[in-house]
Parts: structure tokens; sequence; C-alpha cells
């Protein structure tokens, strides 16, 4: 699995996870796996993965950890925005989904930003790895 396949599959699982609502009847379901969604064996078994690949994507994980938190607490936001419109005394259905559409086109902008920015951060780092092995043979 590539870097910015795992950073897409990681952006769009952590934009499933169900955030607590400030209202008490929250219409969200799930529950939380802490987004390292990847170390449950049915997963592993599911996707193939090696220790090796667990271990790459716990080391993606804690690199972007603050942006995940970021995008959290963007989409609890969003949530509580949509509860509030469906708990109203009247619901405006297309209130609620023109928000849902704008909702998730920022997502699919968002989503597609960080997987370029990902993207970016590997191809400079395969370059620089591809020149630390050009300059390390011209010095034997």
């Amino acid at each position: 699995m590539t870097h910015q396949a795992f950073t897409t599959l990681l952006l769009a699982a952590s934009l499933l996870v169900p955030g607590a609502s400030a209202l008490g009847g929250s219409h969200w379901r799930g529950a939380m796996h802490n987004g390292k969604f990847w170390k449950k064996s049915d997963v592993r078994k599911e996707l193939h993965l090696t220790d090796d690949e667990v271990r790459n994507f716990d080391r993606i994980f804690a690199r972007d950890q603050n942006m995940l938190k970021d995008l959290k607490a963007d989409v609890e936001k969003r949530r509580e925005d949509l509860d509030a419109m469906l708990v109203a005394d009247k619901v405006d259905d297309k209130q609620v989904l023109d928000q849902v559409a704008r909702d998730a086109e920022r997502s699919d902008t968002r989503a597609a930003d960080e997987a370029s920015a990902a993207e970016g951060g590997a191809a400079r780092a395969r370059a620089a790895e591809g020149a630390a092995g050009r300059c390390a043979g011209t010095q034997s």
C-alpha cells in the first residue's frame, strides 16, 4: 500500500469517526478506534499487512496526529451543526442537504490537498534517498 493511498485512507477513516455531539441525542453511530484501524487483526488479515507496514503506518500516524486532531474537531463541529438542524422544530430538508453537500465538497478538497502534500513529501524523500545513494556510490 503506498503512502498516498494510506494517507487518503487514514483521512477518510478519520472523517468517518463519530464524535460526541454537544447535543444529548446525536444521530451518529459507531465506536472509536483511536484512528489505528490497521492494528485490528481482521483489518491486518484482510489487507495482508506485514509487521513492517504496520510500524510504517504507526510512524505516519504519529507524524500526522496534529492534523488528524484538527480534522476530527472540524468533523465534530460539522456534526453539531447538522444535529442542530435535524433536531429543530421544523427541519428544512433543502438546508440540511445543502449543508451536507458543502461539507462533502470541503472534505473532498481537503483530502485532495492532503494527498497532494503527502505525495509531494514522499517524492522529496525518494529524491533525497536517491541522491544519498548516488553520493554514497561515488565516494566508495
